[in-house]
């Protein structure tokens, strides 16, 4: 605002001159009462060729001189928006301490669509007294969310028995122990009973304590390696023993159920790892099953 009223520095030292008139440095320090800004003055000067200089003499050799940069301080203390005028210009009288630019925020408020002079709290719940009482009338309610989290419940937490199940299940697996495929949960009476050497007519292939399956109430075939070597077993005379003497049915040996045990998962696996000891010679690997049971016999 100083400079904007009285003149920049350089149109200040102007004016102690007149054209043609040239003084000594040491006589303009003395007149203009203080080095400081005289060098910035006389700077500004000769850039805008309104004065020579020597090493000891100030020499004005401008005629009329116009102060461009009072009059745009003016123009900027009536509109004071940086946006409207040149960086450049602006970056110059802010190095020359002319300018200073400071960023100011401010807020409007305005009334909007929900505007009221008194709060009015939002209801989220239509409860039956406001219902009976036809109090919900003058109620406003809350939008409903659908995405809203609703309130967090207690699942629970694993029974006792399962956490020790699995701490098993990891020692065994530590120790080196390969879990087998126990995911198929229904299963051939071939491969639950008779494989097993369990005789047709034993109490646990009963209806109330077996689940058999209506549809397919039959598997597609039987085992051709096992089929005729379980027959044996059953029957007797075979593996030096007298077996159950009956007439073993492939039948009844087909019909599907619910597996009752986790055994048949061995008594595949031991198949399986007989063909493998046939073409391998390296260690059978040590098997675990910590399935549950479909159903219990």
């Amino acid at each position: 605002a100083k400079a904007a009223n009285e003149g920049t520095p350089e149109f200040k030292l102007i004016q102690l001159l007149k054209t043609g008139e040239e003084k000594t440095r040491e006589e303009m320090g003395k007149i203009w009462g203080s080095q400081d800004g005289l060098q910035i003055a006389i700077n500004k000067g000769m850039q805008s060729k309104w004065i020579v200089c020597t090493k000891t003499t100030i020499k004005r050799i401008a005629e009329e001189v116009k102060d461009e940069t009072a009059s745009k301080l003016k123009t900027m203390l009536a509109n004071k928006v940086p946006g409207d005028y040149d960086k450049k210009m602006l970056q110059d009288l802010k190095k020359r301490q002319l300018l200073s630019i400071k960023k100011i925020k401010f807020y409007k408020v305005t009334k909007g669509p929900n505007f009221q002079p008194k709060r009015q709290a939002e209801i989220a719940d239509l409860t039956a007294e406001m219902l009976a009482k036809k109090t919900w009338e003058g109620v406003k309610f809350k939008k409903l969310n659908p995405l809203a989290k609703g309130k967090e419940l207690s699942t629970g937490n694993f029974h006792p028995l399962f956490q020790l199940r699995d701490q098993f299940r990891s020692i065994l697996l530590e120790l080196g122990f390969e879990e087998m495929p126990t995911d198929f949960y229904v299963d051939s009476s071939f491969w639950n009973f008779d494989a097993l050497f369990i005789p047709q007519q034993h109490p646990a292939r009963d209806m109330q304590d077996t689940f058999f399956l209506s549809e397919p109430e039959l598997c597609n075939s039987l085992n051709p390696d096992l089929k005729d070597n379980v027959k044996k077993a059953h029957e007797g005379n075979c593996y030096g023993s007298i077996g159950y003497r009956y007439n073993w049915e492939p039948e009844e040996a087909r019909k599907n159920i619910m597996r009752t045990h986790t055994t048949p998962c061995s008594a595949r696996m031991l198949l399986a790892l007989s063909k493998d000891c046939l073409l391998y010679t390296s260690p059978s690997p040590r098997d675990l099953s910590t399935s549950r049971m479909p159903s219990s016999a």
